[in-house]
């Protein structure tokens, strides 16, 4: 994977970009609705890997996803 947007580098920049990507997930409950199923925030967990994916500007295929979910779940 290689990603296009630049990698935080000081604590400050990480909960800056954490905050972003919470934000970004907050989107998906009225849509979960939508489809028919209840997200709730506690559940937000599960889109960490395709936002992770999106906040690096890196293709959204199964296999990037299936590589970001794994490195998100050994750290």
């Amino acid at each position: 994977m290689k990603a296009k947007n630049k990698i935080p580098e000081s604590p400050e920049s990480w909960l800056g970009e954490i905050a972003r990507a919470y934000i970004d997930a907050l989107e998906a409950l009225p849509v979960g609705e939508l489809a028919g199923e209840k997200i709730e925030p506690k559940d937000l967990f599960h889109l960490g890997p395709p936002i992770c994916l999106k906040f690096r500007g890196i293709k959204s295929s199964n296999r990037n996803l299936k590589r970001a979910t794994d490195a998100a779940l050994c750290s």
